[in-house]
């Protein structure tokens, strides 16, 4: 299969890709990436011509990747920083408040396979952080407030932040670790509350001001989040 790259601002590089037997130019959206696939007989310049007729509606349809550059906090603990290193590999090293990315002469913090190891090492750290940290929280704010459970796990959650079940086992997005302190007691106290009440109705959320004023205003505050 016969391949071009093509870049464009705002979108990045776009893959055109020809193929024995499809009949018409197709785009397909993955998140931030954007594939092209055209009929084999067809030049390249038919693809990049459906895509200059398409791009604003391209770029309506891509979302934006979120760089983790200089600067970025890194979990809850540490911030992001780069180092260039005599090295042929990307490496990193871990001081108490920085994360250090080591960056061999030719690679930059921007490059997909740079980025796509930080993502990488900070699911790593956010796990170990999060099986340190939050069964310790819980228990000491389920012992300030009178709550009861029986277990609690971390796990890599796609859409919540935490779930409590009916046999009050508790279990809390890894991810909890990039917010702050008064957030992520927030989502433990949320999750502690459903022990008693297993919904969102006026008993839940009394309960939840009576251990967390201004609840609410926080919720909104979390959902801002993305996961």
């Amino acid at each position: 299969m016969s391949t071009k790259i093509v870049n464009y601002d705002e979108i990045g590089d776009i893959v055109i890709s020809k193929r024995k037997g499809q009949r018409a130019i197709r785009v397909t959206i993955n998140s931030n990436r954007v594939k092209v696939t055209q009929p084999s007989w067809l030049p390249f310049s038919a693809g990049e011509k459906f895509i200059a007729e398409r791009l604003d509606w391209i770029k309506e349809h891509v979302k934006p990747l979120d760089l983790l550059l200089e600067g970025s906090p890194f979990g809850l603990m540490h911030t992001l920083h780069f180092q260039r290193a005599d090295r042929s590999s990307i490496g990193s090293k871990l001081n108490t408040d920085h994360f250090i990315v080591l960056l061999p002469k030719d690679k930059y913090p921007e490059d997909p396979d740079v980025q796509a190891y930080i993502q990488k090492r900070l699911t790593t750290k956010l796990r170990s952080d999060a099986e340190t940290y939050l069964p310790g929280r819980v228990s000491e704010l389920a012992q300030m407030f009178g709550f009861t459970y029986k277990s609690v796990q971390v796990k890599l959650l796609k859409r919540r932040w935490g779930s409590c079940n009916s046999k009050k086992e508790l279990v809390f997005n890894l991810n909890l670790m990039s917010l702050d302190a008064l957030h992520i007691d927030y989502v433990i106290l949320h999750e502690l509350t459903h022990t008693l009440y297993m919904n969102h109705g006026a008993e839940f959320w009394a309960h939840m001001e009576s251990v967390m004023p201004n609840s609410k205003r926080i919720a909104k505050a979390v959902r801002h989040y993305s996961l």
